[in-house]
């Protein structure tokens, strides 16, 4: 809990730096005496006071791994912050991909709709190739989705 408390505390910005690797420290030796939830209770409320920013924390963070290089594993385990960067990021990617595919999906049901209705109107498929702008590698694909 000190490590949280000093990071309630009021210091100064020139500190911060010296504050985050004693903090790490202090968390490295605790890594083996506390459970894992105890040891998630000291990170949350430790970076919740911190407040972390990415290019600080990666500094930091190098600079703790080339004090302690055989820990790398066990440091990795003690950054709340870039666990719930990189998890944001995840999530973030993920929506963009979904919704990236949910349009293109619809651009292919809609086209299949027209390609259907024009056929049953009679259209041949070179015609409706050159009324929606379509490619061949299009209409083929329409073509293999039907059956």
């Amino acid at each position: 809990m000190a490590a949280a408390l000093l990071a309630k505390m009021g210091y100064n910005k020139k500190d911060r730096h010296g504050l985050r690797l004693a903090y790490l420290t202090m968390l490295l030796r605790m890594k083996g005496k506390l459970d894992n939830a105890r040891l998630a209770l000291v990170r949350s409320i430790a970076d919740l006071y911190y407040e972390p920013d990415a290019a600080e924390e990666k500094s930091i963070m190098q600079e703790f791994m080339n004090m302690h290089p055989e820990e790398e594993e066990t440091i990795m385990e003690l950054m709340p912050a870039w666990e719930r960067w990189g998890y944001e990021r995840g999530i973030k990617e993920g929506i963009e991909q979904g919704i990236e595919q949910g349009i293109e999906q619809g651009k292919r049901a809609i086209q299949e709709t027209a390609i259907g209705r024009m056929r049953s109107k009679g259209f041949s498929d070179s015609e409706i190739a050159d009324l929606l702008g379509l490619l061949p590698e299009d209409m083929a694909r329409a073509n293999s989705d039907a059956t």
